[in-house]
């Protein structure tokens, strides 16, 4: 693990931040002023801004500062409504007949089973759960599907695909602060009875 080293408002500023699926952390410590704060939360890609505002509003309260963080964090905000908005824009419908050979149980070695569950295109994952939409070009073609809900919702791209073996894979490319990492997901059985969803 590796340390981001900077200054808050002329003190020593240790920090480090992560995240995985709808997760994300933040720890930060001031050395000089004895203090270390963790931050975790499960706002999926909202997460991380998050946790920044939580963190410098904090050090702004303690040291007794103006609020500052908040004029840097507004544009940002707008910002990334504005590319929400437009990433809705090119969400279309599920093609049930698209999907069909997907539908089953997956797991992966460290982030354990999902299910794409029939109705609508469900990621279960036992206590997270999102629903899956996909994300079509300008010639409406499918070019991935995305996670809807909280706290998974986010640009993080899920492809269907057939494995090496011939199975069915689902191929999630989160993003992280070294550009993106890879899960996959191996076929391993048709669904289970459906779990309600939210």
């Amino acid at each position: 693990m590796g340390w981001v080293t900077g200054a808050y408002h002329g003190r020593p500023l240790l920090s480090h931040s992560g995240g995985t699926l709808g997760f994300g952390s933040e720890v930060a410590f001031l050395p000089e002023a004895d203090l270390g704060i963790v931050i975790l939360t499960n706002g999926g890609e909202a997460a991380a801004t998050f946790n920044l505002a939580v963190q410098f509003r904090l050090f702004e309260l303690l040291f007794d500062q103006p609020v500052e963080f908040d004029a840097l964090l507004g544009p940002f905000l707008e910002s990334q409504t504005a590319q929400l908005a437009e990433l809705r824009a090119h969400l279309g419908a599920v093609d049930p007949e698209a999907v069909a050979p997907y539908l089953g149980r997956y797991e992966h070695p460290a982030l354990s089973e999902v299910a794409l569950r029939d109705g609508r295109l469900v990621f279960d994952a036992g206590e997270v759960r999102s629903e899956m939409r996909p994300q079509v070009d300008d010639a409406g073609q499918v070019a991935a599907y995305l996670f809807t809900d909280p706290p998974l919702a986010g640009p993080t791209p899920v492809t269907f695909r057939q494995g090496d073996d011939g199975r069915p894979e689902v191929v999630a490319e989160v993003p992280d602060e070294g550009g993106s990492t890879t899960y996959v997901f191996s076929f391993v059985g048709p669904p289970l009875a459906a779990t309600p969803t939210p």
